[in-house]
């Protein structure tokens, strides 16, 4: 249907471009479907009710019109006669009989099938599929497309050498492939060996016609089957596959495949292609033409030089002259550029000079500017010292007002419970009195008391538990301080450390970004000052040898994940230098103390050799999944491998991925390879594994590489990495100690509360205990004990009075202390804010004269570097002026000679190219006119060439037309194609839409052609709901089953086939999903009188025959 609307566009185009163009882009489908349509217009038009009217019609309005005209023949399909309709159901391509012997599960098997519908019921291994895979088989396909095999051999049933499917389709009808030979049907036959297979192709009465594949070929291509389409033929893994999965990427691609627009889209990018092509060549030919013309133009220029032959001489005059005038003008080209130069020169000398004049002016302002800078940081300091006594004056007074104050809380304390036990023995007294006035009995009061007595012992109990349990809680609170109390410390600890690295890594990378382009700063600042002396001690020939180092630059290692762990492996050696002898390290030695003093260097004495060790005696051989490390480490000096083989036996350490490797060849001795050292597993954090009898194993933290294959931008990358990260571990300790300072508070308030409770516990034990006493100890009174009591009682209360002013006059004593206690704490914490301010001050200064003298250094380098530069300078200016003069007098003797000959001649041609042209016209002087070459004959040849020219230039502009004919017509036709894609989408969820709404299911098929999907959202009957399924992963087996199944309804009418095969298509659906779908493949049987569609099922079938459809019920298989 696709292909035969793009055919009819095609027919459209009148020019000849056009015409090739669709020759180009039209297949046999393409034709026998144009043939097809064609067909049935004529058709239409024999009809004597239909009046057909010659317009030209866009092709789109024709398939909308076509698409109108089939939907009223539909609605008329019920008013036709039985006949009308038997003639409607014949069609060519239809599957009449299909027979397999040998084939699969089938020893021999015969199934004549119905020209409309057809279901195949039987039992999973009955053979349904083996039909399906014999029709893919026999129509030529590959044993791959079976999704059953690779091999055609591997279909032959059990036990036999061969098999043969025989399939017999309708050749009926309009587009009958030649009828007269074949007759009305078509028997294709395929016979099948273990080695090879052949094909038989038998008419109507059974002789055999063809034997060769391109005669099947063409009557699959004439009838439109297409077995290897998953629309049209879907086995059991396909319908399956797309059950489960219907994913987006795959709905498309079988909607291309099906309305065939892959296959159009294909052709159309493949004429793309060729117009390219056909660019290209016309770009050759224009290059061609211009070729022509450019020989012609030489011919005349031939041509003209033949008839100017007798100027010849003159122009050698002329072009002697420009030579000699064109050897002047070079020499004061020459002498000009030698004057620039020695100008600028002469101008960048003096600059250097004026700079090396400062020297000692910049130098001393450097240094004033450091001794300012010390200045005010030793006074600073001697401020900072100062401020730091008086802080501790003032912190030990603060100890001594906190202690005042904490001993006359403790005396009101002390005098508060002396107040309390006074109240509380008049109080007793008072009802003691009370009792006693009231003449109360000694029996009742010995009662009383005793009752009283046991009630105060029970209280005294549980207060005694109770202020033990409070001490316990005490002195945990007490440890628990004591804990926060150190962590606060620890990170206070831990963030001036990293206050400190911090200002160490802002003045690495300060120095590493003030050196960028020396790679030996990552080795420290003064590397490269000691590498210079180094050079000029060599040169004077003071070292035996030149030593070696730094040892890291010398090293490279290819494998970058090895790079870490090697460099942690070697670690401080790689700053380290080797000399030859002790006179040459006692010679380092003294550069390093005069010139760096500062520097950390290593120095190792070792005998310099000019080969590597040889350590094929002592070596590891590496097991598989390791490597050694010596092979991994390549160094351009065999004095540094010399030496790291001495100082490390790298050919003893091995690498490993993974610690199960290391474990394996460390763990047992009689695994432990010879020689073996350790195992390092190359992971985070490393690991380290020593062989048996000593097995053990260590971790550590790889740290990244610094040193080894790192230029000076890497490092400084990395140091800023490392100083983010610690000033992000800062943060962290800062919120830490916050978190550990509130912690403190609160387990400071926690220890209040429970010495408060402590406290109280006390205070009521020591009451109960004193009540007791009091019982216990008590004289049951005689009459005349009243007025001793009457006695104490006034004795008591006047000692109270007393007690309650001490007390008083306590408490305005320790409100004073408090407040002096504060007094002094803002004091303190003033005069320690100026500490800290001047700590800071002192800082920043140190961090300013830092990088002032690394300034300094700097600029000392660079007045060296100077200073050697005015010396190339000044070398370059004598060698300047000396070519100067021997430039100058050429110029003057080349001039006395020329200004002979005549006036100044200027010229852009060089002195060789004149010369060269002088050689060529002398030689043709001196051989007169070619004889060989007449002018007439040039003169004819010019003209030859033009006429073919001319004709050439109007073929070439006739192609160019026609090309540019082509691309319109290419674009015009992928415009169509894009067109025609929408609408097929359009009728495919117009047919989508209709089929779900026969179950009340809504749904949408949405397309995105740039990504290639196509994404299929159902919602059942729940569309209501604002959660109601969308996704199809998400509905049961049987809704997606009955979605599989409205979509391929609806892919069928889209596009037009003789047969649809479909297998399986209810094996995750349930019963009332199962006779939904079997309705509606029925109806759509019924209502497609023109195509035949054939069903495969394992689960039995309820509806019965009739007169379009057969139900085939295969065997039971046989089981053992």
């Amino acid at each position: 249907m696709s292909l035969s609307l793009c055919r009819k566009r095609s027919s459209k185009e009148n020019s000849d471009a056009s015409s090739v163009y669709t020759e180009k882009i039209s297949t046999p489908v393409t034709q026998r479907n144009h043939r097809s349509s064609q067909q049935q217009q004529r058709k239409r038009t024999e009809r004597p009710n239909d009046v057909v009217e010659q317009v030209p019609r866009d092709p789109l309005q024709e398939e909308v019109a076509s698409c109108s005209q089939a939907k009223r023949m539909k609605r008329s399909d019920a008013h036709l006669s039985q006949s009308q309709m038997v003639q409607e159901t014949a069609r060519c391509g239809k599957i009449k009989k299909v027979v397999l012997v040998n084939f699969m599960c089938h020893a021999h098997y015969c199934i004549e099938m119905h020209p409309r519908v057809n279901f195949m019921v039987g039992r999973n291994g009955s053979g349904k599929s083996a039909i399906l895979a014999a029709l893919v088989v026999g129509m030529g396909g590959r044993a791959r497309a079976t999704n059953r095999s690779t091999a055609l051999h591997s279909l032959i049933k059990n036990g036999q050498s061969s098999g043969r499917v025989e399939i017999t389709i309708s050749n009926e009808g309009p587009e009958a492939f030649r009828p007269e030979v074949y007759g009305d049907q078509i028997t294709i036959v395929r016979n099948l060996t273990q080695s090879s297979s052949n094909y038989k192709i038998k008419d109507s009465h059974g002789r055999t016609v063809a034997e060769k594949f391109d005669e099947l070929k063409r009557i699959i291509e004439i009838h439109n089957i297409q077995v290897d389409n998953p629309a049209f033929v879907m086995n059991q893994d396909s319908a399956r596959e797309f059950l489960k999965e219907m994913e987006p990427k795959k709905n498309y691609q079988l909607f291309l495949k099906a309305t065939q627009l892959d296959s159009i889209q294909d052709q159309l990018y493949k004429c793309c292609y060729e117009y390219q092509d056909h660019k290209q060549r016309l770009k050759h030919i224009e290059k061609k033409l211009e070729q022509d013309q450019q020989r012609i133009t030489e011919l005349e220029t031939e041509y003209n030089k033949l008839l100017s032959f007798s100027q010849l001489k003159h122009e050698i005059n002329q072009k002697k002259a420009e030579y000699d005038w064109s050897l002047v003008i070079q020499l004061e080209s020459e002498l000009n550029e030698i004057e620039e130069a020695l100008a600028a020169a002469v101008e960048e000398h003096d600059k250097l000079e004026e700079q090396l004049q400062r020297k000692n002016e910049i130098e001393s302002e450097r240094k004033a500017e450091i001794n300012q800078c010390m200045e005010v940081i030793n006074l600073k300091r001697r401020e900072y010292s100062e401020k730091n006594e008086f802080v501790q004056s003032i912190n030990a007074r603060l100890k001594e007002k906190a202690k005042n104050v904490h001993g006359l809380k403790y005396d009101v304390e002390n005098w508060n419970k002396r107040v309390s036990h006074l109240e509380s023995l008049i109080t007793d007294l008072q009802q003691n009195i009370a009792q006693r006035s009231k003449s109360m009995g000694v029996e009742e009061l010995r009662r009383r008391n005793e009752a009283e007595l046991e009630s105060l012992r029970k209280k005294h109990r549980e207060n005694k538990a109770m202020s033990e349990s409070a001490k316990r809680e005490h002195e945990i609170f007490v440890g628990n301080k004591s804990e926060k109390e150190e962590d606060c410390r620890n990170f206070k600890h831990q963030i001036d450390n990293s206050n400190r690295r911090m200002d160490n890594l802002k003045r690495e990378i300060a120095n590493l970004q003030a050196n960028k382009k020396n790679r030996f700063s990552i080795y420290g600042q003064d590397m490269q000052t000691l590498l210079d002396e180094i050079d000029r001690h060599c040169r004077s020939r003071k070292f035996s040898e030149r030593p070696r180092g730094p040892i890291g630059s010398y090293l490279d290692v290819p494998d970058q994940k090895y790079r870490d762990v090697i460099e942690n492996q070697i670690g401080g050696l790689l700053r380290a230098f080797i000399v030859n002898n002790t006179a040459d390290r006692m010679l380092l030695n003294t550069i390093i103390r005069q010139r760096c003093p500062n520097l950390p260097v290593t120095i190792i004495t070792a005998k310099f050799l000019n080969k590597v060790h040889d350590v094929r005696s002592g070596r590891v051989r590496p097991p598989p999944g390791t490597c050694l490390l010596f092979d991994v480490i390549k160094c351009r000096d065999p004095v540094v491998m010399n030496c790291l083989i001495d100082q490390l036996s790298l050919e003893t350490i091995l690498l490993a991925d993974t610690k199960n490797v290391a474990e394996n060849f460390t763990k047992q001795q009689e695994q432990v390879p010879q020689n073996l050292r350790k195992i390092i597993v190359v992971t985070q954090p490393a690991l380290e594994y020593f062989p048996d009898p000593k097995y053990r194993m260590y971790s550590f933290n790889i740290r990244p590489a610094r040193l080894i294959q790192v230029n000076v931008d890497e490092c400084i990358s990395q140091l800023e990495y490392e100083y983010r990260k610690i000033e992000n571990e800062k943060l962290q300790l800062h919120h830490s100690f916050t978190e550990a300072e509130r912690e403190l508070h609160a387990s400071t308030q926690q220890l209040k509360e429970k010495l408060r409770l402590m406290q109280r516990h006390k205070e009521e034990v020591m009451q109960l205990e004193q009540r007791i006493n009091d019982l216990e100890n008590f004289e049951y009174p005689d009459t005349n004990e009243l007025c001793i009591l009457q006695k104490e009682l006034t004795e008591n209360e006047r000692k109270l009075q007393e007690y309650l002013e001490k007390l008083e006059h306590k408490k305005k004593e320790c409100i004073n202390a408090e407040n002096q206690k504060q007094n002094v704490e803002i004091e303190l914490k003033k005069h320690t804010d100026k500490i800290n301010d001047i700590q800071r001050s002192i800082r920043e200064k140190e961090n300013e004269t830092n990088e002032i003298q690394m300034r300094l250094r700097g600029m000392i380098d660079n007045f060296q570097k100077f200073e050697d530069k005015k010396k190339r300078i000044q070398e370059r200016i004598e060698t300047a002026e000396s070519n100067k003069t021997v430039k100058q007098k050429e110029l003057d003797n080349k001039l006395r000679i020329v200004q002979k000959r005549g006036e100044r001649c200027e010229t852009e041609r060089t002195p060789e190219e004149i010369l060269d042209d002088i050689k060529v016209t002398e030689v043709k002087l001196k051989q007169g006119a070619p004889i060989k070459e007449d002018p007439q004959k040039l003169e004819e040849e010019i003209k030859r060439s033009k006429r073919t020219l001319s004709v050439d230039r109007s073929t070439f502009k006739t192609l160019k037309l026609v090309v540019e004919q082509l691309r319109q017509s290419q674009v015009k036709r992928m415009h169509f194609v894009k067109n025609f894609r929408g609408h097929m989408v359009t009728m495919l969820q117009y047919t989508f839409n209709k089929v779900l709404s026969k179950r009340r299911f809504t749904g949408s098929i949405e397309v995105q052609h740039k990504e290639q999907t196509m994404e299929i959202s159902v919602v059942p009957r729940d569309n209501h709901i604002a959660d109601a399924v969308t996704n199809t992963k998400s509905l049961s087996g049987g809704e997606r089953s009955y979605t599989t199944v409205a979509f391929l309804i609806s892919l069928w009418a889209c596009v037009d086939h003789p047969f649809f095969f479909l297998d399986e298509y209810d094996v995750f659906a349930d019963e009332v999903n199962r006779e939904y779908m079997t309705r509606l493949l029925q109806n759509e049987g019924k209502r497609r009188t023109n195509r035949q569609f054939v069903f495969l099922t394992p689960q039995d079938m309820t509806i019965d025959a009739c007169d379009y459809i057969r139900i085939h019920r295969l065997t039971e298989p046989a089981r053992n």
